[in-house]
């Protein structure tokens, strides 16, 4: 190995307090994780992971939602993973790379009484205002050029991917975040409006891919070229009514056995699509 690096983050926690000096809600963040291992001839892998983050309501007396913000790692049935966040990147000494990111599902619950305390706290004076005044950008500061902008950076990458014949395979997995509205905190049969923006998986195809879009493709492209196979789903979006005292949502595939049959808004939903790109 030419080089290896690694750095970490412990916990730690922020605490918000009111004027009076009463607590009125907590942010944490688990460990995060940075490492990087580079060879001699060229290859390279660079990861990160976050384990966990939340944030905790102290306002609302006997809530059942004492964490507002939290990652749903233990009851994830989609990631294998033990972080709420990981990327992988490795690249070989030909150039291929291989990149896979996770994300485990996030609850966002809105209580009320927590939200007009936050409301009210940020909107009391808190004293003199300091206005501190910036030098000017310079004039070429927000004109977007080639070494900046991301677009432009993809698109000299797949440029040179394509010249090369470099193969990318690319894994997004990732359990999109459930939106959480009680009408009341405390109140176990207190109706609850739920978001659950489901799974979604986002990969390249590598092999086998869909018979019918490889024929859609046979005698259209140039002698010469080839097709890059992807695929984009999303599992499970659904939107529904359900209980605060219940809170099954976090199970998908355990259901409490005396929750009620769901009202649902939208009901669960899923599609697939298969894309191919022409080099």
């Amino acid at each position: 190995k030419l080089m290896e690096a690694a750095f970490h983050l412990g916990s730690f926690i922020i605490r918000l307090e009111g004027h009076d000096g009463q607590e009125l809600t907590r942010f944490y963040m688990g460990t995060a994780t940075a490492t990087l291992q580079v060879k001699v001839d060229g290859s390279f892998r660079a990861g990160f992971s976050l384990s966990s983050v939340g944030v905790v309501d102290l306002v609302t007396k006997g809530t059942l939602f004492p964490r507002v913000v939290q990652s749903l790692i233990a009851t994830d049935a989609e990631i294998d993973t033990k972080s709420v966040f990981s990327v992988d990147l490795q690249q070989t000494k030909r150039g291929d790379r291989d990149l896979a990111i996770s994300l485990a599902a996030v609850e966002f619950v809105a209580p009320p009484d927590l939200l007009r305390t936050l409301a009210r706290f940020f909107a009391e004076d808190g004293g003199d205002v300091v206005a501190v005044h910036a030098a000017p950008p310079p004039t070429n500061f927000l004109k977007p050029d080639d070494s900046t902008d991301l677009s432009a950076q993809l698109a000299v990458a797949w440029k040179e991917k394509v010249k090369s014949q470099k193969s990318w395979n690319i894994r997004c997995e990732i359990n999109a975040p459930i939106f959480v509205v009680p009408s009341s905190c405390t109140d176990p049969d207190a109706t609850t409006l739920i978001l659950d923006m489901g799974h979604l998986l986002f990969h390249s195809i590598s092999s086998d891919p869909p018979s019918q879009l490889m024929g859609w493709f046979e005698g259209k492209i140039d002698m010469g070229s080839s097709v890059d196979y992807w695929r984009f789903e999303m599992k499970n979006f659904a939107f529904f009514i359900g209980r605060a005292g219940i809170q099954d949502w976090r199970y998908s595939n355990k259901l409490s056995t005396d929750a009620r049959p769901r009202s649902y808004i939208f009901e669960p939903f899923s599609i697939a699509l298969d894309i191919g790109l022409e080099n």
